[in-house]
């Protein structure tokens, strides 16, 4: 019995030094705060600045030890040409063999995701698109979209027709002017650039044979 209260007192002796330890254990040390982790400065230039576009004139910024330029992707001059749908699921199709009006419904069985696309492919930052976009035609758009289960649409289809029904996200069709400045004050103009940018989901039905 002796050596148990011997262990005990030591298993005893132990936690008390781990608990001690533990809180002298500083906060900071257990989490780094958010702003270790900012994002790096854009990349200074020596020397003074070239002559510049208006367009990298104003994001230009002068230090003592050079220049630099606020990195950017812009899509701007925009117009609407058009709207798109995008389908996720069907079509469906329903015979009516009946001498009588029939109601019927359908369906989805799966989700999909539908993303922005544009002319210049990966080459485009979604965000700038999304960004265009949304201020120059006052409308909400996403760099993508992702459809859900179980959404159900009826229709009435009449004797001896067909009833149709597609699922999917309707898109904004956009044509406009995308450019990127760097932060050494270089712009890529790729031009015009068409895009078609997911909006809402929803059903498209019809009647046919």
């Amino acid at each position: 019995m002796r050596h148990y209260a011997i262990a005990i007192k030591a298993l005893a002796a132990t936690l008390i030094t781990l608990n001690l330890a533990i809180a002298l254990v500083p906060t900071s040390a257990l989490a780094a705060p958010a702003s270790t982790f900012a994002a790096p400065r854009p990349t200074l230039i020596p020397g003074t600045p070239p002559k510049l576009s208006s367009i990298a004139a104003k994001r230009l910024h002068i230090t003592p030890s050079g220049y630099y330029c606020d990195p950017e992707a812009v899509y701007d001059h925009i117009t609407r040409t058009g709207s798109a749908f995008y389908v996720t699921w069907g079509p469906g199709r329903n015979i009516n063999n009946t001498p009588y009006n029939e109601t019927v419904t359908f369906m989805t069985t799966y989700s999909a995701t539908v993303a922005l696309w544009t002319t210049i492919g990966v080459a485009a930052d979604t965000s700038a698109i999304v960004a265009g976009v949304s201020a120059s035609l006052s409308i909400t758009v996403y760099a993508s979209y992702t459809t859900s289960v179980s959404q159900s649409v009826s229709i009435t289809v009449p004797p001896g027709k067909a009833g149709y029904g597609e699922y999917g996200v309707s898109e904004v069709v956009t044509s406009g002017h995308y450019y990127y400045v760097a932060s050494s004050c270089r712009i890529t103009d790729y031009g015009t650039v068409t895009a078609k940018s997911p909006q809402y989901p929803g059903w498209s039905t019809w009647i046919g044979a």
